[in-house]
C-alpha cells in the first residue's frame, strides 16, 4: 500500500498571519508548503527562502498547483480569492473577516452551497484557544445559557497618538475586531443574536469604546465591550447559565516585585498570546482535509457574524436597537449532534 501524499498548501499573504500559517504548514506533519503568494517581493522571497518553497506575486495564477489554500491577505481581497478557490473545489482556510462587504460574504455562501458540501473554514480561532474551550465545555454542564459577556481590549489602533483621519471608524472596528466577539457569543451560547444595540463612546472625536448589547433567541442576552485604546491587549469571556457561571482563566504571567509594588506584564501584542492556538487550528484544518470536509467555523458562521455587524452599524447610526434577520441556515451548515 502506498503512503498517503502530503497535502500541498498554498498561502496567499505573507504578513503576520500568513507567515504564521506558512510556518505551521511547513512544520506540521502531513502537509507541505506548495507556494506563498504576495506582491511584496522582498518579504515574499525572504519567507520562501526560509521555508524552502517558491514565491509568486499573484495567488490566482497558481491555485491549480495546490491541494488546499490559506487566504491571509488584506481583508478587501478575501472575496476574490475565496470565490476562485471554491470554483476549483479546493479546501480553504480564510482569515476573518471572510469579507468586508456582506454581499460578498453572501455570494461566497451561495457558491459553496451550490457545490453541495463545505470547503471553507473561517479563522475564528478562539474555538481552538484553550481558555475559551474550557469556558465552552464548562458552560455546557451548567445548563441553559442566560448571559455571555465578552471583553476585548485592543492597543493596535490606540486613539491617543493618531489623527482623526488615521483612526478606524466604528464600522471598521466592528468588522475587523468585534466580529471575533460576535462569533464567540454565538459559539458559546449556541444561540443566534436577534437584536443589537450599539453604544459608542468617543474621545476627542475618535471612537474609543464600542459596546454591543444583544438579545439572543430563547431569551438570553449578551454584552460585548471593546476598547480600542487600552493599556494592554486582553481578551476575556464569561458565561452565566442556569446553574452557575464560568469565567475564562487569566493568562499565566510572571509577577514582578519592584519599587514596593507587585506587577504583571499585560503586553500590547494581539498575536503572540495565540501562537499555540493558531498551531492547533492549523492541525485541525489539515486533518479535516484528510477527512474530506471542513469542520471548523463555517461560511454560515462568518455570514451570521457579518449580519450582526451590519445591524450594529445601523444601530450606531439610528441610536436604536436594530433587529437581526439571518434567514434560514442552509442544510450543509446544520451541525449533527
Amino acid at each position: 500500500m502506498s503512503e498517503a501524499r502530503n497535502v500541498r498548501v498554498g498561502v496567499i499573504g505573507v504578513g503576520g498571519m500568513g507567515a504564521c500559517h506558512a510556518r505551521n504548514i511547513a512544520d506540521l506533519g502531513g502537509s507541505e508548503l506548495a507556494w506563498i503568494a504576495d506582491p511584496a517581493e522582498e518579504a515574499g522571497r525572504a519567507l520562501a527562502d526560509e521555508l524552502a518553497t517558491r514565491w509568486v506575486p499573484e495567488g490566482l495564477d497558481v491555485l491549480d498547483d495546490c491541494d488546499a489554500v490559506v487566504i491571509a491577505c488584506p481583508d478587501r481581497f478575501h472575496a476574490a480569492y475565496t470565490l476562485a478557490a471554491l470554483d476549483r473545489g479546493v479546501p480553504i482556510l480564510c482569515e476573518k473577516p471572510l469579507t468586508v462587504e456582506l454581499d460578498d460574504a453572501r455570494e461566497i455562501l451561495d457558491r459553496e452551497v451550490s457545490r453541495g458540501r463545505r470547503l471553507l473554514q473561517v479563522g475564528f480561532m478562539r474555538e481552538y484557544d484553550e481558555r475559551h474551550i474550557q469556558v465552552a465545555e464548562t458552560a455546557r454542564e451548567l445548563g441553559e445559557v442566560r448571559h455571555v459577556r465578552c471583553v476585548h481590549r485592543n492597543t493596535n489602533h490606540s486613539t491617543d497618538h493618531l489623527t482623526k483621519d488615521q483612526v478606524r471608524p466604528v464600522a471598521q472596528i466592528l468588522v475587523e475586531s468585534v466580529i471575533h466577539d460576535i462569533h464567540s457569543v454565538r459559539w458559546l451560547s449556541g444561540r443566534e443574536i436577534i437584536e443589537v444595540n450599539t453604544t459608542v463612546v468617543e474621545r476627542e472625536d475618535k471612537p474609543r469604546f464600542v459596546v454591543l448589547t444583544c438579545k439572543l433567541n430563547g431569551g438570553g442576552v449578551a454584552t460585548i465591550e471593546f476598547d480600542d485604546g487600552a493599556a494592554g491587549y486582553e481578551v476575556s469571556v464569561e458565561v452565566s447559565a442556569e446553574r452557575g457561571n464560568v469565567v475564562a482563566a487569566e493568562p499565566v504571567r510572571a509577577l514582578v516585585r519592584s519599587d514596593g509594588a507587585v506587577s504583571a506584564e499585560i503586553g500590547d501584542d494581539w498575536f503572540s498570546p495565540f501562537l499555540e492556538t493558531y498551531r492547533v487550528e492549523m492541525r485541525d484544518w489539515l486533518d479535516s482535509i484528510g477527512a474530506g470536509e471542513a469542520r471548523g467555523p463555517s461560511t454560515w458562521d462568518a455570514v451570521a457574524a457579518q449580519v450582526v455587524v451590519e445591524a450594529a452599524i445601523r444601530s450606531h447610526q439610528s441610536g436604536l436597537a436594530e433587529s437581526v434577520d439571518l434567514g434560514e441556515r442552509p442544510a450543509i451548515y446544520r451541525r449533527v449532534a
